[in-house]
């Protein structure tokens, strides 16, 4: 199935960027399909200013999280809002959206996914929000390397897979088999390299112990940012 919204491509549920191939169906017969954007260093100026704005899936981070407990037993949370992170920032660089549309913030330790960190904490503005009582999953702290962390327990249920699309699955198990065994030293020095988590820390307002940080600078290579930025901004806020 496909179709277009404001110059956005729709193939089976996923966005595709003018600049990725496509298929499209003419009497029935499928087409290949190239659509090329003209870039220049005028563009990618432009757009660089132009946020990509998403709003929280709370459904899609309960459920990713959920998926966690299942994929990779006993991940911390350090290692929760990493492989959100890192898993956001591989989507969107592949096909113009992050899974969860998280609010991510630069912290000490890297980069943390605001409202996961919230559902492990337990905090009530957002189970409120969400609409949850409980966890799908237990939760329980545990020594770890000298400091006691939230563990990511034993699932209550299975995963309610309608709410991913195939890349969603694909690219989140992706960075959970490269980096679900990685170190906490690994993953902050991996994390605290990145463009959207330097520019954001070092951005950050005097004394203040986070920043929030910008999808767009997630998209490290200028012209796919300004592909992306230019594609999507306008409707980011909207997208499902």
């Amino acid at each position: 199935m496909t179709g277009g919204y404001g110059g956005l491509v729709y193939v089976g549920g996923e966005i595709v960027s003018p600049q990725l191939p496509f298929i499209f169906a003419i009497d029935g017969e499928a087409k290949n399909a190239h659509l090329n954007v003209c870039l220049d260093n005028s563009l990618v100026e432009r757009t660089w200013q132009m946020p990509l704005i998403f709003n929280p899936k709370l459904d899609k981070i309960v459920e990713l999280l959920l998926y966690l407990a299942h994929a990779r037993p006993n991940a911390d949370i350090y290692q929760a809002v990493k492989f959100f992170y890192l898993a956001d920032r591989e989507h969107l660089v592949n096909f113009g959206r992050p899974i969860t549309h998280e609010e991510y913030f630069a912290l000490k330790y890297g980069p943390v996914a605001s409202t996961a960190m919230d559902f492990l904490n337990r905090n009530e503005r957002v189970f409120k929000a969400a609409g949850i009582d409980e966890l799908p999953f237990s939760t329980h702290m545990e020594k770890r390397n000298g400091s006691t962390v939230l563990v990511i327990g034993k699932p209550y249920r299975d995963v309610n897979f309608d709410l991913f699309s195939k890349s969603d699955i694909r690219i989140f198990d992706q960075i959970v088999s490269e980096y679900g065994n990685k170190t906490f030293g690994e993953l902050y020095e991996l994390t605290h390299a990145h463009l959207a988590y330097d520019r954001a820390w070092k951005d950050r307002k005097p004394h203040s112990k986070s920043a929030k940080m910008n999808y767009e600078e997630m998209i490290e290579d200028p012209k796919r940012r300004a592909q992306i930025v230019n594609d999507f901004s306008d409707v980011s806020a909207f997208i499902e």
